[in-house]
C-alpha cells in the first residue's frame, strides 16, 4: 500500500526561474521611474538584485542615482514591485510532471515563504491555480518566517499526515530543514542551470536529488520502497 498521497512544491527556482521574476520586477520599477522622473534604472537595479534582496537593492540603486533617497520612495517602489503582473513562465517539465502525479492520485500544492499577495500574483501569472489543489504560505504580515506553521496547516486542511507528504525544493539547505524536522520526505531538484548550493549531504539535505521534474514520480516510488525496507 502506498503511503505518499501529497506532493508540495517550493515555487521559485523549483517551478519557475527566479531570475525571470527579478527581471520582470526590475522592468516594472524602471517603467514607473521613467514615467515619474524620466530616467531608466532597469540595468542598475537588476545588477544590484543579483547580489542582495530587493529592498536593499532598491536602496543601494537609488541612493547612488539620487545621492539620497527617502523611505517613502522605496516603499512606493516596493509596492510597484509586489503588485506588478510578472512576466514569468513555468519550467518546461513542470506541467507534464504534474499530470503524471495526478495519474498517481497525488494531491498537489505549493508552499512558500513569500508574502501571500505576492505569491498569489505569481500563481496567477503561471496559471497554476487549475493545476494544484492548494497553496500554503509561511509568511505573516510582518514577513516572519513561519514555514512550520504552514506545513501544519497543510496537514490539517489536506487531512493527511506529514509522513505522507513529499516536499520538492530547489536545493538550498534552508529548503529542507523544516520539512525534514517534521518527518516530510524531501526531493531536491538540481537543474543544470540552477545547481544546488552545496553537494555535501547534511541532516538538512533532501532524501533524494533529481535533475528534471520528469524523474519525480520515479523518486517518489523509490522513497516508497526505502520506507518499506526500513519498516521491515
Amino acid at each position: 500500500m502506498k503511503t505518499f498521497n501529497t506532493v508540495i512544491f517550493d515555487l521559485e527556482d523549483t517551478m519557475y526561474p527566479r531570475r525571470q521574476y527579478i527581471h520582470s520586477g526590475c522592468r516594472a520599477v524602471s517603467k514607473y521611474m521613467s514615467s515619474i522622473y524620466g530616467m531608466e534604472c532597469h540595468k542598475e537595479l537588476e545588477e544590484a538584485c543579483s547580489s542582495t534582496g530587493i529592498h536593499t537593492a532598491m536602496t543601494m540603486t537609488f541612493t547612488k542615482l539620487f545621492n539620497n533617497v527617502d523611505t517613502g520612495l522605496i516603499n512606493r517602489l516596493l509596492h510597484v514591485w509586489r503588485c506588478h503582473t510578472p512576466l514569468i513562465q513555468l519550467y518546461q517539465d513542470v506541467r507534464i510532471a504534474l499530470a503524471i502525479l495526478r495519474n498517481m492520485n497525488m494531491r498537489l500544492g505549493v508552499i512558500s515563504k513569500d508574502l501571500p499577495d505576492v505569491q498569489e500574483t505569481k500563481m496567477a501569472a503561471l496559471e497554476l491555480q487549475d493545476l494544484l489543489d492548494s497553496a500554503f504560505y509561511g509568511s505573516d504580515d510582518d514577513g516572519a518566517d513561519t514555514m512550520e506553521n504552514a506545513f501544519h496547516l497543510l496537514e490539517v486542511l489536506a487531512e493527511t499526515s506529514l509522513n505522507n507528504v513529499v516536499f520538492v525544493g530547489n536545493g538550498t539547505t534552508s529548503d529542507f530543514e523544516t520539512p525534514r524536522s517534521l518527518g516530510v520526505a524531501t526531493v531536491c531538484i538540481s537543474r543544470v542551470e540552477q545547481p544546488t548550493s552545496s553537494p555535501a549531504i547534511t541532516p538538512s539535505r533532501a532524501d533524494m536529488t533529481i535533475t528534471s521534474m520528469m524523474d519525480l514520480h520515479d523518486s517518489i516510488n523509490r522513497l516508497e520502497e526505502l520506507r518499506k525496507v526500513r519498516a521491515s
